[in-house]
């Protein structure tokens, strides 16, 4: 009776929460789901509580980051809403489980859009004013992470698209070292330059490859 009692005044209390909140098991399945959380989300009125929350999102690695507690995540929901979210690892009635808190995601004031104007305007012009090539691309790299990328990688290559060099921002030396003993071979891209089926990633002489692709998930 205590336990049914506690159950019942968690649920409300959590029912009642202005926050998102949503609890899954350690392998990502629903538990529970707060109206609030529902909404921020997009998902239906029902959960199913054999699903995984990553089957309700198009972003489903999001997600599985999520598992991955303590994390922290920004994600755009299919009804086109940008939510933050927090996991922790918790216990709820003598189990582990997973709490997400959801948030809408507040864009930067004014006055911080304005700063980081002019930190992109201030990198573009150090990309425009250097002329030795390889800091040009370590500056191009650098204002990239500087619009919100957070890892970047630029390999060189020759002119058989052989790499010859990467250059990096976000990595640590460690793993800088890793991706450059394991960078696609040349015949990797040189399939996708002849693949008529991705050809509309082209946009004149580059290829833009969305990460959803199914090229990029191959690789």
């Amino acid at each position: 009776m205590e336990q049914e009692l506690t159950s019942l005044t968690t649920w409300a209390l959590l029912d009642n929460l202005q926050e998102g909140v949503l609890i899954v098991d350690q392998n990502g399945a629903v538990i529970y789901i707060n109206h609030a959380a529902i909404e921020l989300l997009g998902f239906g009125t029902s959960i199913d509580p054999k699903k995984k929350a990553s089957e309700y999102l198009s972003r489903s690695k999001v997600w599985d980051s999520l598992l991955s507690a303590p994390h922290e995540a920004i994600m755009q929901t299919l009804h086109g809403k940008t939510v933050r979210l927090a996991s922790k690892e918790s216990s709820l009635f003598d189990t582990e489980v997973i709490q997400i808190l959801v948030n809408a995601y507040t864009f930067p004031s004014k006055d911080k859009e304005a700063a980081i104007v002019v930190d992109q305007l201030s990198a573009l012009t150090q990309i425009s004013k250097e002329p030795n090539f390889d800091k040009k691309l370590q500056f191009i790299v650098d204002g990239l992470q500087k619009l919100g990328w957070q890892r970047i990688g630029l390999s060189l290559r020759d002119q058989d698209f052989n790499p010859t060099k990467i250059i990096t921002a976000g990595f640590s030396e460690e793993e800088k070292k890793h991706i450059f003993e394991n960078l696609l071979p040349a015949s990797t891209w040189l399939d996708l330059f002849q693949d008529e089926s991705i050809q509309h990633f082209r946009h004149g002489s580059c290829y833009f490859v969305p990460g959803h692709s199914k090229w990029s998930q191959k690789w």
